[in-house]
Formats: structure tokens, C-alpha cells, sequence
């Protein structure tokens, strides 16, 4: 007599090894995404502040500069709270921003 063949049911196993996989690919992109918006977003807001100084330089219109720019920024940065001041006296013009995050 021959002897018995036994069969393991191994139906799932693939789906249960593969679930921290996936998890540890998608927290890497996720954090890749992340790190490249906030790359992007601290050149965008220099490159936006510029025009902002350059606008109250040419314009003399230090109002209508920083709401353009709390617009600009407050647009691409919609969580938290963004503020900048703008200063120029002697030719020197100057950007300070603050963003909050939170309370």
C-alpha cells in the first residue's frame, strides 16, 4: 500500500507575507512624496518672497506685496498658518515669514 500523501494548505500565506512589505513601500513613498513637496515648497516660497521684495521695491506698496504674498503662499501651503513681513530701508529688503503648523 502506498503510502499517504499529505497536502498543506498554505492558501493566503503569500497575502500575510506581503502585507508589511506593502506597508514599508508605502510608507517609503509616502515620505519620498513628502520630502520632495516640502524641497519644492521651501524653493517656491524664497522664488515668491523675491518677487514680493521686488514688487516693493518697484512699487512702494508694502501692503499690497505681503497680502500678495500670504495669498501666494497661503494657497500652496493650506495647512497651518503663514505670515511674512516685509522691510526695505537703505537698500536692503528683507522677508520674514513664520509658518505654524498646529497650535
Amino acid at each position: 500500500m502506498a503510502p499517504a500523501i499529505t497536502v498543506s494548505n498554505q492558501r493566503g500565506s503569500a497575502l500575510i507575507e506581503s502585507l508589511p512589505v506593502f506597508l514599508v513601500l508605502v510608507t517609503l513613498v509616502s515620505g519620498v512624496l513628502l520630502a520632495t513637496y516640502l524641497l519644492f515648497a521651501r524653493a517656491w516660497i524664497q522664488w515668491r518672497s523675491e518677487q514680493a521684495l521686488y514688487c516693493m521695491a518697484v512699487e512702494q506698496h508694502d501692503g499690497l506685496c505681503r497680502r500678495q504674498l500670504n495669498e501666494t503662499v497661503a494657497e500652496f501651503l493650506p495647512w497651518g498658518d503663514a505670515r511674512f513681513s516685509l522691510s526695505g530701508a537703505n537698500g536692503k529688503w528683507l522677508v520674514e515669514g513664520h509658518w505654524q503648523w498646529g497650535g
